[in-house]
């Protein structure tokens, strides 16, 4: 049968396909609209006596043209590698490319339902409503286990694997103020008379992890706010996309010029290639030491801004540990297929450590995003939360287990030039 299909898959794609333990291989063609179809092969999950049981699972991506999607896939299908070297299985991954449309994704998904040959679903929600409604549908109609990582979804029995966006961003506002501090002095009067403006940029709309990001950088801010009204925060959006970050900070930076004294992004994308990007063009890109250096903090942990750290351009990266989402997502789908749901960790649990390379090792570097809270999620099912490293703070930007730098090797096959490897 076939599916919809994002064009680039075919290329973008193949280094992520061919690191994919037992996915099926499968024949792209171009159509006239510009979108690729493929035709992937389901193997039937029962296996004679002697032959590997075939595990099908389809991976809906939200858009496999970024690099955060594209890591995510690309890890998933590593943790089922050694998932499979350990259980005697085969894993059959085929990927599914929502091109961040919710048109696309909701046909992906009646595709699936209708097919009803998946053991297990993997989501990436591109609208939370309308995914909590084919959740639900899933675990009526297919009973299967499904899984989402990064972006979440409103309704259904799941689990989901992602940092506490608000925990996580209210340490970049407190980091924030510590650079404003040492620049300008404790008394937010001292930012005021500096120029006041603060540039904020969020990610798409709609979407709960970007509520929550904000959320978590104005629980510490607004009380500031409060008290010294005449401090500004400038709203701006990107909708996580690199040429509309770059046209919005262009335009606030030609606005509010040498008024700017901090900028926070909810993505690295926007701060590598939005923010960082407009200040150099207006002749305001001075490095971390230089008096002149705007303090810029984002989150996320791409390969792209943790070289900004090191060049001085960023002060601060939060990274959302893809690996552990990854790993974390396929691991647990595995244990609910084999086990059942109620033999996953409950809302309550707290992961240590030692609990994490139990199952993961040194593989995943847990060590960066241990220990994982388990707690009940707004719509009801499990959510698994990791700490997030924060760049260069509590991560060395030069470690390889960085997922940003673990992504880089992936594509490249060698680290970035800054990264440390041990002989």
């Amino acid at each position: 049968m076939k599916k919809l299909f994002c064009l680039v898959l075919a290329c973008a794609m193949l280094i992520s396909l061919a690191a994919c333990a037992g996915t099926a291989e499968e024949e792209s063609t171009s159509s006239a609209e510009g979108e690729s179809v493929t035709d992937g092969s389901i193997t039937e999950s029962t296996a004679e006596e002697g032959e590997k049981e075939v595990i099908n699972v389809a991976w809906i991506a939200r858009n496999l043209t970024d690099d955060w999607y594209r890591a995510i896939y690309t890890f998933g299908c590593e943790e089922a590698d050694r998932i499979a070297a350990e259980e005697g299985v085969e894993f059959n991954i085929v990927p599914y490319d929502s091109q961040a449309s919710v048109e696309v994704s909701m046909q992906i998904c009646e595709d699936i339902l209708t097919m009803g040959t998946y053991d297990m679903i993997y989501f990436e929600a591109v609208d939370e409503s309308a995914m909590g409604t084919m959740i639900e549908r899933f675990n009526e109609e297919l009973d299967c286990p499904v899984a989402g990582a990064s972006t979440t979804a409103a309704a259904g029995q799941f689990i989901f694997c992602g940092p506490n966006n608000v925990a996580a961003c209210e340490n970049t506002a407190n980091i924030m103020i510590e650079k404003l501090t040492e620049k300008y002095g404790e008394d937010p009067q001292a930012w005021i008379d500096a120029g006041g403006v603060i540039l904020e940029m969020w990610g798409p709309a709609g979407l709960q992890i970007c509520q929550d990001r904000h959320t978590g950088f104005h629980n510490i801010m607004d009380p500031i706010l409060a008290e010294y009204p005449e401090l500004q925060v400038v709203q701006l959006t990107s909708n996580w996309e690199p040429e509309r970050a770059f046209q919005e900070m262009t335009d606030a930076v030609q606005r509010y010029g040498d008024q700017i004294i901090a900028i926070y992004t909810d993505d690295d994308t926007a701060a590598s290639e939005g923010a960082w990007r407009a200040l150099e063009n207006a002749g305001m890109g001075y490095p971390i030491g230089d008096e002149r250096h705007i303090p810029i903090v984002t989150y996320d942990g791409t390969y792209n801004a943790i070289g900004h750290v090191v060049e001085g351009h960023i002060d601060l990266v939060i990274e959302q540990p893809a690996v552990a989402l990854a790993s974390m997502a396929m691991r647990y789908m595995w244990i609910w297929y084999k086990e059942g749901y109620d033999a996953l960790p409950q809302p309550g649990t707290v992961l240590s450590e030692e609990d994490m390379r139990e199952y993961f090792g040194d593989d995943v570097a847990v060590a960066f995003w241990s220990p994982v809270t388990v707690v009940e999620g707004f719509w009801g099912g499990l959510w698994f939360q990791p700490t997030c490293p924060l760049i260069p703070q509590t991560a060395d930007p030069t470690n390889p287990a960085l997922w940003g730098n673990a992504w880089y090797e992936r594509n490249n096959g060698e680290y970035p030039e800054w990264v440390v490897v041990e002989e």
